[in-house]
């Protein structure tokens, strides 16, 4: 291998290394208590005992539901009022962040093709001990584009079981509701709420733990290096995430979305000082058709890419990350 390709490489590392071990200088731990936060109830997916196999007819109806997606969910581009809310607590900070507005929403086959998310803020509030908190549109790029049927694809129906919880015998419904599990990773289930009439899923709930996220997540020769470098160790990663579909005309869009992030992760600083910390993430956007008139100028919103991947960052992708720090916002600073 060439000293080229040998500099390259090292300056991709020292990026990434840069990046994902990059902690805040202080600790916030603001209190709010003149604010009303969306906070997302957590989710608990029933232990079920399931006897028997899975049933037939719950696989083909599911290939059914992807093949029909992009004819179904966010088939047409549309205007949104959003309501965005996450909460960060952290081993070094706490602070919440609120922000609404106009989001002018892909559909899905645009987002297949590399369109963007686009947001018109209207209010942007901060509550922190300090003025050193910022904005945090982190949690809505993930959520704006990785929504349970954004995400359905050939392989999470090929790798996971499903199965029906026992209906209550008088009701009369078309809908049921689905449970799954993966066939890979222990800590990978869910549920799905599906209207078989109409073959749509119309709500889903989803929890990684550690194995799924780490395999997932994060690329094997990025968690090689990550030992090397530092002895990098997760202790925790789990995703809970929610999803509520809304039909508006012919299709269905994300109506509530929520995201919820506990982790913690050690490693090595140097020869002789070891680091830690936690991170308890809770999230929640909001989205309502809107007939109000498209502003002249939107914020492009990219896609969150997960810290554990080696990428490029390119000149274009950082203006707009700066464009989101920098939106007009009120600060409102508590005592602790």
């Amino acid at each position: 291998m060439s000293t080229t390709v040998f500099s390259a490489l090292g300056g991709l590392l020292a990026l990434f290394a840069a990046t994902f071990f990059a902690l805040p200088a202080r600790a916030q731990s603001p209190t709010a208590t003149d604010s009303l936060f969306m906070r997302p109830e957590p989710f608990n997916i029933d232990e079920v005992v399931i006897i028997g196999a899975e049933p037939r007819w719950i696989r083909p109806k599911l290939k059914q539901c992807l093949r029909l997606k992009e004819q179904k969910y966010q088939r047409y581009p549309m205007l949104m009022s959003y309501d965005y809310s996450v909460e960060n607590d952290t081993s070094v900070w706490h602070y919440n962040f609120e922000s609404h507005g106009l989001l002018a929403l892909p559909s899905l086959r645009q987002i297949r093709k590399d369109s963007l998310l686009r947001i018109s803020t209207t209010d942007n509030t901060i509550y922190a001990t300090d003025s050193a908190a910022q904005t945090d549109f982190h949690k809505l790029q993930i959520m704006g584009y990785e929504h349970f049927m954004a995400m359905l694809d050939r392989s999470f129906i090929r790798t996971h079981e499903f199965r029906q919880k026992t209906p209550i015998p008088s009701a009369k419904s078309d809908t049921v509701e689905l449970v799954f599990w993966s066939r890979k990773y222990r800590h990978d289930r869910g549920t799905l709420l599906l209207d078989t009439a109409r073959c749509e899923i119309v709500a889903a709930t989803r929890h990684t733990g550690l194995d799924y996220n780490v395999h997932e997540r994060c690329l094997p020769l990025v968690r090689m290096l990550l030992q090397w470098m530092n002895a990098h160790r997760w202790h925790l990663w789990e995703i809970y995430e929610t999803v509520v579909y809304r039909r508006i005309g012919e299709a269905l869009y994300p109506a509530t979305i929520t995201f919820d992030l506990r982790e913690e992760r050690s490693g090595r600083e140097n020869k002789t000082t070891r680091w830690s910390g936690w991170w308890n993430v809770r999230s929640r956007l909001e989205l309502r058709p809107s007939s109000a008139t498209p502003p002249t100028a939107f914020i492009e919103v990219e896609p969150h890419v997960w810290s554990a991947v080696i990428y490029i960052e390119n000149k274009t992708r950082l203006r707009r990350e700066q464009a989101l720090r920098d939106v007009e916002h009120q600060l409102i600073i508590n005592s602790r």
